[in-house]
């Protein structure tokens, strides 16, 4: 009788926290990000970009809150919010490794935090020049992600998640082509292109 109450109260403690133990975890979210590009020559271009994010991650020791994996975003960038700069396509392809830690055994949610370092990022745009010549420029972006969020569980292993974050990174042109021609560069500088995101979405153990 003593046995059926503990195993009782533990399922109580770990259904109320939405602690569940799962080896691996995939996600799957969607949201915004709002970017700041900057310039030396003190413009800053604030555009919106639609994302997705998918990520895997390894929880090797199930009794330590801190899980490890590779997150992938895809972001189409609002060619609009390049007023004047003849912007047509702006797409950002990252992928990053990851480092999550959340708290268990919190009431109803689960607070977690996530750090994010790219292994590749890339933001290709495309457009036409003051000339009218068509031109295609390759960014390479380098920096980190902050992500703090809550998963909500819906059913064992499957939760809600929803995240917010704040990300510190620079550009730096790669390729640039004018009529399909590449051109030479000289002076490149790394620019600042801080963003902020908001995702929702949802969590799979398995």
């Amino acid at each position: 009788m003593r046995l059926l109450s503990s195993l009782i109260a533990t399922a109580s403690v770990l259904f109320c926290s939405g602690t569940s133990f799962a080896l691996f975890d995939g996600e799957v979210l969607v949201g915004k990000r709002w970017y700041k590009f900057e310039t030396d020559g003190g413009k800053t271009t604030s555009v919106v970009s639609d994302e997705m994010y998918a990520a895997v991650h390894l929880d090797p020791i199930p009794v330590i809150p801190i899980g490890f994996g590779l997150g992938a975003i895809a972001g189409d960038l609002k060619k609009e919010d390049f007023y004047g700069e003849g912007v047509e396509e702006a797409k950002l392809v990252e992928l990053d490794l990851e480092v999550k830690a959340w708290i268990p055994m919190v009431p109803v949610v689960t607070p977690f935090i996530k750090v994010k370092v790219p292994l590749s990022a890339k933001l290709a745009m495309k457009g036409k020049d003051a000339a009218g010549a068509d031109y295609a420029s390759l960014y390479k972006l380098t920096g980190m992600h902050l992500n703090v969020g809550v998963l909500y569980p819906v059913i064992p292993l499957i939760k809600i998640v929803f995240e917010v974050g704040k990300s510190t990174q620079k550009r730096e042109l790669e390729e640039y082509k004018v009529a399909s021609i590449k051109q030479t560069l000289a002076g490149v500088k790394k620019e600042n292109t801080n963003s902020d995101n908001l995702l929702l979405g949802v969590q799979i153990g398995f």
